[in-house]
């Protein structure tokens, strides 16, 4: 079947009895297939047009995007950099921790021994 040509199915739902288009207010919307073109395979229209852009709208986009691109390399760098600190301050803080808890077990268990 030509991708041009309506189906038999589609033809049912979109025509009445006796063979003509609904009307304009009906509530049905009209359906109109699409012109088919040489690069699509189910028909389709070429309805791309190109627009010109400033060159120096342009330029001062691709501007504006390298230095966001680099404040957002720059931004992630520091958050890790933060992250990679505060990890490794957490660990030395937790040494700490277990340093001291272990001198008072320790020193706890030499006052208990004397005692007994």
């Amino acid at each position: 079947m030509d991708a041009h040509a309506e189906s038999p199915q589609m033809q049912l739902y979109l025509y009445d009895s006796a063979g003509a288009k609904p009307a304009v207010h009906s509530h049905i919307q009209a359906f109109h297939r699409t012109i088919p073109i040489s690069w699509c395979a189910s028909g389709g229209s070429d309805t791309h047009r190109k627009v010109t852009v400033a060159t120096e709208l342009q330029t001062e986009i691709s501007s504006k995007l390298r230095r966001s691109e680099q404040d957002l390399a720059q931004s992630r760098t520091d958050y890790h950099k933060e992250k990679i600190r505060t990890v490794l301050d957490t660990k030395h803080a937790l040494a700490k921790v277990r340093h001291c808890f272990c001198r008072f077990l320790v020193n706890y268990t030499l006052s208990v021994s004397r005692i007994c």
